[in-house]
């Protein structure tokens, strides 16, 4: 078996990051320990800005507002792949809050 052979059967084909696995589902999500997060049914659908907690990745997104004409919650995302902003829809949101203030 030649070097190069070698290697490659030593190399995983799968990426280390892929064998992370996702929370459950029936499981609570982690939300951050800030106060004001509150269930995403809860959320003005008025075309509020907002914040909103992502179930994937656990993370805040920031700047969100709910678009009535397609049903889905939506933000401004850079891409660099696709320019310098793309409209993105929402999904796996959990949780909402108020913007913060500078104060905050």
């Amino acid at each position: 078996m030649s070097i190069i052979e070698q290697e490659i059967s030593r190399t995983p084909s799968v990426h280390p990051s892929a064998r992370r696995t996702r929370p459950s589902r029936k499981t609570a999500p982690s939300v951050p320990d800030q106060s004001g997060w509150q269930p995403i049914e809860t959320a003005p659908k008025d075309g509020t800005t907002i914040d909103l907690w992502a179930d994937y990745g656990q993370r805040r997104l920031t700047d969100c507002w709910w678009d009535t004409e397609s049903s889905t919650w939506r933000r401004w995302e850079f891409d660099p792949f696709c320019g310098p902003a793309v409209l993105k829809v929402l999904n796996s949101v959990t949780h909402w809050r108020r913007i913060s203030g500078p104060e905050e």
